[in-house]
């Protein structure tokens, strides 16, 4: 088993990177994309190669999705609209991701969830293409975390987040549904 751990060095971009290491700890590969990255990594196989991916996000607002030999798949770059604070916002004005990977829909493909702290969730493609968004709504402070599971007993996945209020208290749930 390889791990992979990323880092978030905010003085000094250059030095953030994504690095795959072996069970002994020596550096299999490094990716850097010369901005602090934050938060979660997610892995898994996102386009059935039988190879898994690894998807995260930089502080920005891109995400990005590297095949396993740490070379770039695709990445994309959500609108600056999305961390502007809102009038009576306490929300961040930069990307905090929790990635996720799930086949949301049944058809063998992955989707990958994304929730960023403050800003909403955003659903990609395996091929990399926005299929579905929710952003925060203005003035509101927005959601942090996840899970994705069927809570209903339906048969398809939820999308479950925290969310808080407008004094960035959290305390709620939200459920996404199909």
């Amino acid at each position: 088993m390889e791990i992979i751990v990323n880092t978030a060095i905010y003085d000094k971009p250059e030095w953030s990177a994504v690095y795959c290491l072996d069970y002994e700890g020596n550096l299999i590969w490094k990716y850097e994309p010369n901005k602090p990255l934050e938060r979660c990594i997610a892995v898994g196989d996102i386009n059935n190669d039988g190879n898994v991916e690894i998807v995260f996000g930089d502080v920005n607002g891109t995400i990005y999705v590297l095949k396993n030999d740490g070379n770039p798949l695709w990445k994309h770059t959500l609108p600056e609209f999305y961390f502007k604070k809102g009038p009576i916002s306490v929300a961040v004005d930069f990307a905090l991701f929790y990635p996720y990977i799930a086949d949301l829909d049944g058809n063998g493909y992955a989707e990958i969830i994304v929730v960023a702290w403050c800003h909403g969730v955003f659903i990609f493609s395996h091929d990399g293409k926005l299929i579905k968004q929710w952003p925060r709504p203005l003035g509101e402070f927005g959601y942090r975390g996840g899970a994705i599971a069927d809570i209903d007993g339906d048969g398809d996945l939820e999308i479950i987040v925290c969310q808080a209020g407008k004094l960035g208290l959290f305390g709620k749930v939200g459920i996404i549904d199909q």
